[in-house]
């Protein structure tokens, strides 16, 4: 800080006495008076007021306070104290008779306010002059100058004792100090701090919120998500009790209106799900529709976990129906979630939720569901409390237990105990497991469960590579150096870790070199082929890469030559067909002795590429849609020595059927502060069909395609960019008869 742009303000110490002071050695036990000041948060280029209070003197064995003095250390280079008037007397100084000394400016080169005040000093009253009272003692108006934190410091605090006649000085240890922060914010923040405000101002009292208040609710927890993202602090929102109790409210009116009850045979298997309907509430029956997905094997594929549609729309439900379902996917200890829509055909809201099952015997303590309490699904923040609740039935005198592993071991959070609710408070912002496990009284354990979270540090500076630099002679049986380049301010770091792998894009994949600290690898490739290869890097033991670079090398053998694809004859060249349209494709390549060639196809689907067909000498394939959808047909040729495929092609089809809804895409939006490790939520809206499943991916330059979230019900997701730059996000949308996409729609976004 520089020293001449200081502000020092002085005040005086005057007492209007002139007795000798001394030491005061009465003193109530434990007893202690508090100076404290405030804090604030407030915008750059507007002024804010803190004060400056003085509490404890009950208790604390002190007759009267005859006045005192005190320094205020604060930032010139963040805030002024406003001119003229900037420091005003508060409540425990409120005549013209107790006195309050200020002096501006003496030298301009300090960081401090002083401040010096006496007690009524009027001589005919004798013994009885001085204050005995806690309350306010100065009022500061701060002139705020730019964004930051200033921190509010308290120094050189001395009390005096009304010991009449001789008054002396409070022992320091006798004063306790309450320092304070101004939160100085951006102007570009105000209006969504003022937003969110208002949105939570306006909610209904708790006691009067009813369900259609729900729509506010959620708008002002959106709103209040919104400004937490800028970097509004929290502090900020001094109504947040509101919020937080009208969703309680709404969160109990839903939980009476409506409940699930899964209950799991494993015998049969089958879980039932009951419907609960309270009318009492106002929900009549026959008011209400219910759509329920499960997460199983789909029909067509029983190596693919999907959205399965088990109840549409088409007939209300009433009070107590059951919903008996029999899971394709039916292991003991198999847990299944369930999606269930509950539409008001009055108003047309819809309420979502989500709840999980696990196959298990009727009397044996089974986990369902690991849920947390954060504000985002899966989502938590480093440094903050969070709830983990183990949802678990089937047993008697269920006790719980919890670990969570950051990647470098389980550290135990909780013994087996009857309480199913935690608090954890997690140390760094990294991938956790957390493990649940349940058992009846002091038997063995029963069941457990794991799950991931992500928690956020928006402060922490996390792996990153810059590309991946491939030094060497592309040739069979030459060294090739693999190098990972990182931005300067990581070369330093001795904790982080980076891996190579490569292989043949969607088939395999080898590890070159697993996670070290060496940021390169030599790698001889031993066939031709296109290799798609890949560096990573994580922190030290974590449980997932932090970033990655990906690069697609041609690697070639003069033995084999240059083996392209030449054609691919196809039975419908037109790309639009309707179902059970049979398709064949018909490829031919060139480049080496045909006998040497060998063909392999893929198609992407619902479930992504998935290979078809492997590699052999036949070159033809046919294929015959039963659901409408967009598809692509991939074909690739490798020589029999080669490590990869040498070529490929690819062609896309969009399977149209009788009756299929016309999908569209309205809107593809993103709700955040398109800041990197900051939680952006994607939100599609479409229109056309009511039993729709979404799919969220991006791309980036040099990372590749990555999924964020695979096909679900729910039409938006979280997602978490871990570094700065150009995004491609995409979202896919399909119904429960379609075998892949029906729409899709791109946006591409800047991340800061």
């Amino acid at each position: 800080m520089v020293k001449s742009r200081f502000l020092r303000v002085v005040m005086l110490l005057v007492f209007l006495t002139s007795s000798i002071i001394s030491p005061i050695t009465a003193w109530a036990e434990n007893g202690k008076i508090t100076v404290s000041v405030s804090s604030a948060i407030g915008i750059a280029g507007k002024n804010v007021t803190v004060t400056i209070d003085i509490s404890g003197y009950a208790g604390s064995g002190i007759d009267k306070s005859a006045g005192g003095q005190l320094e205020l250390e604060y930032d010139p280079e963040l805030a002024e104290i406003k001119k003229p008037f900037g420091i005003s007397r508060g409540s425990l100084i409120p005549s013209e008779h107790d006195q309050f000394f200020l002096e501006y400016n003496p030298t301009k080169e300090s960081n401090l306010m002083s401040a010096a005040w006496t007690g009524r000093a009027n001589p005919d009253v004798g013994p009885d002059w001085g204050f005995h009272r806690d309350g306010q003692l100065l009022i500061i108006e701060f002139e705020l100058k730019k964004a930051g934190n200033m921190q509010l410091n308290l120094k050189n605090v001395k009390l005096m004792n009304d010991n009449w006649p001789v008054p002396g000085y409070i022992a320091s240890d006798k004063i306790e100090l309450a320092n304070g922060t101004i939160k100085i914010l951006d102007p570009s923040l105000e209006q969504v701090m003022n937003d969110a405000i208002a949105a939570i101002d306006a909610l209904p009292n708790p006691e009067d919120i009813i369900w259609s208040d729900k729509d506010e609710v959620e708008n002002a927890r959106t709103l209040l998500g919104n400004a937490l993202g800028l970097g509004v602090p929290l502090d900020a929102f001094t109504n947040i009790d509101r919020l937080y109790s009208a969703e309680t409210k709404i969160m109990d009116l839903e939980n009476k209106f409506f409940s699930f009850n899964p209950v799991t045979r494993a015998d049969t298997p089958q879980i039932m799900l009951q419907l609960t309907l309270n009318a009492s509430g106002g929900m009549d029956d026959g008011r209400f529709l219910a759509q329920i997905w499960a997460e199983d094997f789909t029909t067509d594929y029983q190596d693919y976990i999907g959205w399965r549609l088990i109840k549409d729309y088409t007939t209300p439900f009433t009070d107590g129906d059951t919903i008996q379902w029999v899971p394709r996917r039916n292991a003991l200890k198999e847990n299944h979630k369930v999606y269930i829509r509950i539409k008001d055909q009055l108003t047309d809201r819809v309420t979502e939720r989500t709840v999980a099952a696990t196959l298990m015997d009727l009397g044996i303590a089974r986990i369902n569901d690991i849920e947390f309490g954060t504000d985002y699904e899966g989502i938590g923040v480093k440094g903050r409390n969070m709830t983990i609740r183990v949802a678990a039935d089937g047993g008697a005198d269920i006790q719980y237990q919890l670990k969570v592993n950051d990647g470098s071991g389980w550290e135990l959070l909780s013994e087996y105990s009857p309480i199913d609710t935690f608090t954890w408070n997690p140390p760094k912002g990294t991938k956790y497991q957390v493990l649940a496990t349940v058992r009846s009284g002091d038997g063995p354990p029963t069941h457990e469960m794991i799950k991931e979270i992500i928690i956020l540090d928006t402060e922490h500076e996390y792996p990153e590579l810059d590309d991946m630099e491939v030094t060497g002679n592309t040739m069979v049986g030459q060294t090739n150096e693999l190098k990972a380049l990182i931005p300067e301010h990581l070369k330093d770091r001795e904790d982080l870790e980076y891996r190579f792998t490569a292989g043949e894009a969607m088939r395999y994949s080898t590890v070159l070199k697993d996670y070290d600290y060496m940021r390169s690898h030599d790698w001889t490739p031993a066939a031709s082929g296109v290799y798609y290869v890949v560096a990573y890097a994580r922190e030290e033991a974590g449980l997932s890469y932090e970033d990655r670079i990906e690069k697609y090398i041609r690697i070639s053998d003069p033995l084999v030559g240059d083996v392209r694809i030449t054609d691919v004859i196809r039975s419908h060249t037109e790309t639009t067909q309707p179902v059970n349209t049979t398709i064949t494709f018909a490829a031919s390549a060139e480049g080496a002795n045909p006998e040497q060639l060998e063909y392999a196809f893929w198609r992407y689907d619902e479930r992504g590429y998935r290979l078809v067909k492997d590699y052999s000498p036949d070159n033809t394939f046919t294929w015959t849609p039963v659901r409408p959808g967009v598809y692509t047909i991939l074909v690739r040729v490798r020589h029999t020595t080669s490590g990869s495929y040498e070529d490929a092609k690819s062609f896309t089809y969009t399977i149209t059927d009788v009756g299929q809804p016309e999908i569209t895409i309205n809107s593809f939006d993103i709700d955040g502060n398109y800041l990197a490790r900051h939680n952006q939520k994607l939100i599609a809206n479409v229109s056309g069909a009511e039993d729709l499943l979404y799919q969220f991916e991006f791309t980036k330059d040099k990372y590749g395609w990555s999924m964020i979230r695979p096909y679900s019900p729910e039409n938006s997701c979280n997602w978490i960019p871990k570094k700065a730059g150009v995004y491609n996000l995409v979202v896919r949308v399909m119904d429960s008869k379609s075998g892949s996409y029906l729409q899709s729609k791109t946006m591409q976004v800047t991340i800061n």
